[in-house]
C-alpha cells in the first residue's frame, strides 16, 4: 500500500469528504469532483501500483483495510464537522466487505458510497447510505393557478394530495407541506426550507403566441417554464425558467423524485434525468381532469407501504384513461422501481 498520511486539521470545515479506496483501477479526483458539487477535501487509500491483483494474499486485504479505518478516523479527527464522508472504491469483493465492517455509524459520519457507471458522462451515481441516522420521508406539494392566467385547479389539487398524504399509514411517517399558491420569488427560499424526498408541482403555462385554454399548457419552444405567481403582485403570473428550476431542485441532496402535472413537462423530466433525479412529466397537452386523476392514483397508491414510484406511475396512468397514448413520461428509464414513499 502507498503510505497514508493524516491531513492536517481543519476544525471549522463543515463541507463534504471524498475518500477513495483504489486498488484495482485508478479513481480520478475530477471524476469524483464531477459528482461532488458541495465543498469537499479529499484522501486517497491506494496501492503503488493499481492492478486487479494488487491484492493478493488475505494479509494485504487485511492491511488495507486497516489503512482504509485509519483513513476514516484520521479523516473524522482533521473534519469534526463534516456532514458526510463519500466512498469512491475500485476494490476486490473481499476487501469492500471488509470496508463496510469497519464502519460504526455510533463514531462515524455517514459515508455515501458511490456507483461507477461507464459510459456516461457523469461517471458516478450515488448508491447506499451507510450509518445515516433515520429521516422521515418529506413531500412538498406546490400548486399556482394566478388570477391573470387560465384558470385551473392547481390549489384544489394541492389540497386533495396533501389530505391523501396525511392520512395515517402503516409505513413510515411523512413530513408533508403544501403550497397551494406559490410565488416564484419565494421558491428557492421554500425549497431549501423544507428539503423534500418528493416534490409534486400542479401548475401550467402559456405557450407562444397563444393562451394555453383551460388546459395546463407550458411552452417546450423556450425552454419550458412553469407558471406560479408573483409574491408581490399575486394577480400576476410569473414564469419559472426551466434552467432556474432545474438549479434549484438541484440543490437539494435529499430529492429522490419531482412530479409536474402540466403540459410539456417531460422537459423538465428529461433535464433532471441529467442530473440522475427521478421525474414525472407530461408530454403535450393535460387536461385539469386528467390531471387530478394522475394524482389523486399516483399519491394514494404511494401511501401503500412497498408500492414503488414505477408502480404508482403506471397506476395513475390507467386512472387517467388514457395510458396507451403514454402522455406520462417517466425518466429516468427504468428507474422508480426502488423508490418508495413509505415502506
Amino acid at each position: 500500500m502507498a503510505p497514508w498520511t493524516a491531513p492536517p486539521p481543519e476544525p471549522d470545515f463543515d463541507g463534504d469528504v471524498a475518500l477513495r479506496v483504489h486498488t484495482s483501477y485508478r479513481i480520478a479526483p475530477e471524476t469524483t469532483h464531477q459528482a461532488l458539487k458541495e465543498a469537499i477535501r479529499d484522501a486517497d487509500v491506494r496501492t503503488q501500483r493499481h492492478h486487479p491483483d494488487a491484492l493478493k494474499s488475505s494479509w494485504d486485504l487485511d492491511t488495507a483495510a486497516q489503512q482504509y479505518t485509519q483513513a476514516l478516523i484520521d479523516s473524522c479527527n482533521a473534519y469534526p464537522r463534516a456532514q458526510i464522508r463519500h466512498l469512491f472504491a475500485s476494490v476486490p469483493v473481499g476487501l469492500a466487505l471488509l470496508m463496510g465492517a469497519a464502519i460504526n455509524p455510533s463514531i462515524h459520519t455517514p459515508v455515501q458510497t458511490w456507483k461507477y457507471m461507464s459510459g456516461r458522462t457523469s461517471r458516478y451515481r450515488r448508491a447506499i447510505l451507510i450509518g445515516a441516522p433515520f429521516r422521515p420521508s418529506r413531500v412538498l406539494v406546490l400548486g399556482a393557478s394566478p388570477p391573470d392566467a387560465t384558470d385551473i385547479s392547481a390549489p384544489s389539487e394541492v389540497q386533495e394530495i396533501t389530505k391523501i398524504l396525511e392520512q395515517p399509514s402503516q409505513g413510515e411517517p411523512l413530513e408533508v407541506t403544501s403550497s397551494p399558491n406559490a410565488a416564484l420569488e419565494g421558491l428557492s427560499a421554500l425549497l431549501h426550507q423544507a428539503k423534500p424526498n418528493f416534490i409534486h408541482i400542479a401548475s401550467h403555462g402559456r405557450a407562444p403566441r397563444r393562451r394555453a385554454d383551460r388546459s395546463r399548457d407550458i411552452s417546450p419552444d423556450d425552454g419550458g417554464a412553469l407558471v406560479l405567481r408573483g409574491q408581490y403582485d399575486p394577480q400576476r403570473s410569473r414564469e419559472a425558467e426551466l434552467r432556474d428550476l432545474v438549479r434549484y431542485l438541484d440543490a437539494l441532496p435529499r430529492l429522490q423524485l419531482v412530479v409536474a402535472t402540466a403540459c410539456h413537462s417531460d422537459h423538465l423530466a428529461r433535464a433532471l434525468q441529467r442530473h440522475d433525479r427521478i421525474a414525472i412529466g407530461f408530454k403535450d397537452k393535460l387536461g385539469d381532469t386528467s390531471a387530478r386523476a394522475f394524482s389523486r392514483a399516483f399519491w394514494t397508491s404511494m401511501m401503500r407501504p412497498g408500492c414503488s414510484v414505477a408502480d404508482a406511475f403506471h397506476t395513475g396512468c390507467v386512472e387517467m384513461g388514457r395510458p396507451d397514448r403514454d402522455l406520462a413520461l417517466l425518466l429516468p428509464e427504468g428507474a422508480g422501481k426502488n423508490v418508495y414513499l413509505t415502506r
